[in-house]
This record gives C-alpha cells, sequence and structure tokens, in this order.
C-alpha cells in the first residue's frame, strides 16, 4: 500500500510516521528554563516534554544525508510560534539550548490489566504514576512509586535543525526523529503506536479523492484528511466573521455618529438668536469659534468620562469570560482607545463646523427680529 501511494500521480512524497508524546530528564543546562519542571526520578535534572516520532528507514536515510549524525542518534526539530499573551503576539520558542545533547527517555512500564495515567502528588508529600487497574473489572487507581514506574532509556540527539519537514507537525514543539527500526529498542516491543501516512501533494483535490478510491480498494474506511482544504475552510470562517463583525461596527459607529452631528448640529442652530446677540454688543467671529471650540472640548472630555471606564469595564468582564478556556494576561486595547479618543472629538468638531458655517450665513438683525428661533 505505501508503495502504492508513492506511485499515486499527484503525490509528491509520502511518509509513513509513528508517532507518540514522551517526557525526559535533561540537563538544566540543555532546556530552555522557561518550559522545564522539576524532574521526579534526578534531582540533579530537570523535565522536559517532547514528540517522539519513528519514520520508514527510506524517509529517516533521506532525512540523515543532510545531517551529520552517528548511529543510534536521532534528529531533533526545535523552534515553534507560541502566543504570549502579555505582549499580544507570537513569538518564537525553543525548547533546547544546545545543538546536541544526551537526555533519559521516560516511558511508563506497562502493568498487566493497567492503564497509565499521570503522576500525582499524594498528601504523604511523595510522587506517585497512577495506573487505572481493571483486573477486577472495574477501574480502579494503582499508585506506583515514581522510581519503579519508568523504564528509563538514554537518548542522544546529533544534532538540532529548525527546518521542519512536512511530516512533522511543528506546533507540538520539540520533536527527535528516529528510524522505525530503533522503535522496539527505545519504547519497548509492546508499545501501540499507530502509524499514520502523510502526504505532499501540489494537487491535493485530485490527490484526496484518488487516495479515497485506493483505500476503498483494499476495503478500508479510512479517509484521507485534507490539510490544505481544512485551513480554506478556516480562513473562510474568519472571513465571514470578520464581514459580519465589521460590518456590525461600522452600522453601529455611523448610527452613533448621526446622532451626535444632528444633535450637536440642532442644539447649535436653537441658540442662533442668542449668538446673534453676543454679536450685536461686540463678540467677533473668531471669539465665537474659540467659545464653541471649548465647548466641543467639554462635550467630547464628558462623553469619554463616562465612555471610558464603561468600556474598560466590559473589557475585563469579556476577558473574564474568555480566561476560564484560554489562559492570558488581561491588557487594555490602548491603539483602539486612542482611536476612540480622536474619533469622538473629530466626530463633535465636525457637526460644530458645520452648524456655524450656516449660522454665519444669517444675518444678526434677522436672526434677533425672528421670534421663532
Amino acid at each position: 500500500l505505501m508503495t502504492q501511494l508513492r506511485q499515486m500521480d499527484g503525490v509528491d512524497q509520502a511518509t509513513m510516521v509513528w508517532e507518540m508524546s514522551c517526557v525526559g530528564d535533561f540537563l538544566p543546562s540543555d532546556l530552555n528554563p522557561a518550559i522545564q519542571t522539576p524532574s521526579t526520578t534526578d534531582e540533579g535534572k530537570v523535565r522536559g516534554n517532547f514528540q517522539l516520532v519513528f519514520v520508514d528507514q527510506d524517509t529517516f536515510d533521506t532525512l540523515a544525508q543532510s545531517y551529520p549524525i552517528s548511529d543510534g542518534q536521532g534528529i531533533a526539530f526545535d523552534g515553534t510560534a507560541l502566543f504570549d499573551g502579555r505582549q499580544g503576539k507570537y513569538i518564537w520558542v525553543e525548547s533546547l539550548q544546545t545543538t546536541s545533547c544526551s537526555f533519559t527517555l521516560l516511558i511508563p512500564k506497562s502493568l498487566e490489566h493497567c492503564i497509565p495515567q499521570q503522576e500525582v502528588t499524594q498528601s504523604d508529600g511523595k510522587t506517585y504514576f497512577q495506573y487505572l487497574d481493571y483486573t477486577s473489572g472495574v477501574y480502579k487507581d494503582l499508585f506506583v512509586p515514581v522510581e519503579e514506574a519508568y523504564n528509563a532509556t538514554p537518548l542522544t540527539i546529533g544534532t538540532v535543525s529548525q527546518d521542519w519537514p512536512f511530516y512533522l507537525q511543528r506546533n507540538n514543539g520539540l520533536t527527535l526523529v528516529y528510524p522505525v527500526s530503533q522503535m522496539d529498542a527505545l519504547v519497548g516491543a509492546d508499545a501501540q503506536i499507530s502509524p499514520s501516512v502523510r502526504m505532499l501533494s501540489q494537487e491535493h483535490e485530485q490527490a484526496a479523492k484518488d487516495i479515497k478510491e485506493l483505500m476503498r480498494s483494499h476495503s478500508s474506511m479510512e479517509s484521507p484528511r485534507d490539510y490544505v482544504e481544512e485551513e480554506q475552510g478556516q480562513k473562510n470562517l474568519i472571513l465571514v466573521i470578520q464581514v459580519f463583525a465589521y460590518g456590525f461596527i461600522a452600522l453601529i459607529s455611523l448610527v452613533a455618529m448621526t446622532n451626535v452631528f444632528n444633535t450637536i448640529s440642532t442644539n447649535v442652530m436653537l441658540r442662533t438668536r442668542d449668538f446673534a446677540m453676543l454679536q450685536s454688543v461686540g463678540m467677533t467671529k473668531r471669539e465665537m469659534r474659540r467659545m464653541l471650540g471649548f465647548e466641543c472640548i467639554l462635550y467630547g472630555t464628558r462623553a469619554l468620562i463616562l465612555g471610558l471606564p464603561v468600556s474598560c469595564v466590559v473589557t475585563w468582564l469579556t476577558w473574564g469570560s474568555i480566561s476560564y478556556g484560554v489562559e492570558t494576561d488581561f491588557r487594555l486595547p490602548w491603539e483602539a482607545m486612542g482611536i476612540a479618543v480622536l474619533g469622538v472629538f473629530l466626530v463633535v468638531g465636525i457637526s460644530m463646523i458645520y452648524a456655524m458655517r450656516k449660522i454665519h450665513k444669517d444675518n444678526p438683525i434677522d436672526a434677533l427680529k425672528n421670534e421663532n428661533l
């Protein structure tokens, strides 16, 4: 089947992958302090997570031609973009602080009729490894001292690269690649790791259809997962959400601007007799513009004094709701708030200028005679 997949039209490359999440004990100087935790099995080392990936021999031989490694050494791929809530942006994070190192791979021991779970600290202050024991047909917790729970295997990283091949998922962080021929020696013959085939194709739609037909011919119900199609679907969904969100924001903004414009201009127009009386006693147009400018500042400041605290409270409540699912730091959108402040004074100022121009066109004497104003 693997040979047929590689020979299919439209498939540029194909690799069989066995992947599992692992933990290991590293020297503190080898691992990034931001991701290391104290080791529970060796006081002189720190614990780190990584992905252990086995690939078919042809793929590993091709990969090894590009990197200087010795027999038994693995090739590590490190570096991924992670979102930093404090900075509000994605940053590049590397797990290793060296180009080669040795560490200890820790694989939970396989116990009969037991399912390995995780490390837990009991009330006595000691750390145990938790298993689910279903020997009696009912799941029960079984706690094994952490020193006795792992099979320790020394591993050596021959080289570290940031040039990720297509068949590795860089969002998993540090990933160590070995040939499948070493899988039994490293993780044990009883390890249950399901393989997957990852392919690279320029004509992904046609390749997906052909692969589906091939799988059916082998009486398999497996269907290919088209990452390009999924990514395009996510982008389309985000685009639709953005169109509706920004459209709604634009609509609300226009309604608010129209209300402010009508309210201020109408208020100024209703004061035409007052302005005419001030002009008749000697107020110049410059002094009148200055007076209305101060009123403009007063209107905008009053709106911001009320609006900014309310918006900050709403932002904090929104952050509190989101933080239940995503851990992130609270920060105020200072740039958006600055734009809002400028927008308020801009709308108020334009409304005032519009009303003043209409007033200046009227004769003050006629305005004083008009009893309807």
